[in-house]
């Protein structure tokens, strides 16, 4: 379990591509201490169980559903990604309870800079929109954020300056994907719900 407070920004530094999962090595630094082999890390918001930690860095395993579910083939060496351990018992929740299951990939439309925060316009593909509420959470990349004005194929997030400098949010620009974990509490309830 996460919160979508991103802990620090690694590297990409080497990629060892099989047949049914890929091994990525991660360069690291602060959150070396927060991780052993065994330990759940979530890279770009995806629930990863570090596998090796060598100096500088670890290593972690995708599996072949992780790398439908995400972006993930289109990293590569040197690519910049979000770095968050998992939360303890009595961490500070600053965000919002992420899982780390990646529900689909999103699409930046736009990028609106209003000098006080920068507004991202995000396409989702339909069968998750319906889960995006105006106001409610959502976690782009492994980042805790409000989802706002949403219609049927878009919504939008506003970043902070601070968010954006300490995020790869800094890095994308328009047509560059996201990774997208929707509200859990959101599925929860369509499964509950009757059907109708």
């Amino acid at each position: 379990m996460f919160s979508g407070i991103v802990y620090e920004i690694g590297t990409i530094k080497e990629i060892k591509k099989r047949k049914k999962a890929w091994s990525f090595q991660i360069k690291a630094g602060r959150i070396l201490g927060r991780l052993k082999p065994g330990s759940s890390v979530a890279i770009n918001g995806a629930c990863l169980t570090v596998t090796k930690k060598v100096p500088g860095g670890f290593w972690v395993d995708v599996v072949a559903e992780t790398m439908r579910r995400t972006y993930f083939g289109k990293l590569k060496v040197g690519s910049q990604v979000n770095l968050e351990p998992a939360i303890r018992a009595f961490d500070e929740l600053g965000g919002h309870l992420v899982q780390g299951h990646i529900d689909g990939v999103g699409i930046i439309k736009d990028i609106f800079d209003t000098k006080h925060d920068v507004i991202f316009t995000v396409e989702l593909p339909i069968k998750l929109m319906k889960y995006v509420a105006n106001k409610g959470f959502i976690a782009l990349d492994g980042i805790s954020l409000t989802g706002l004005n949403p219609d049927t194929v878009n919504f939008q997030v506003a970043i902070i300056p601070y968010t954006r400098q300490h995020t790869i949010f800094k890095y994308k620009k328009k047509g560059d994907p996201v990774n997208v974990e929707v509200d859990m509490m959101a599925k929860y309830l369509e499964r509950l719900l009757p059907k109708k």
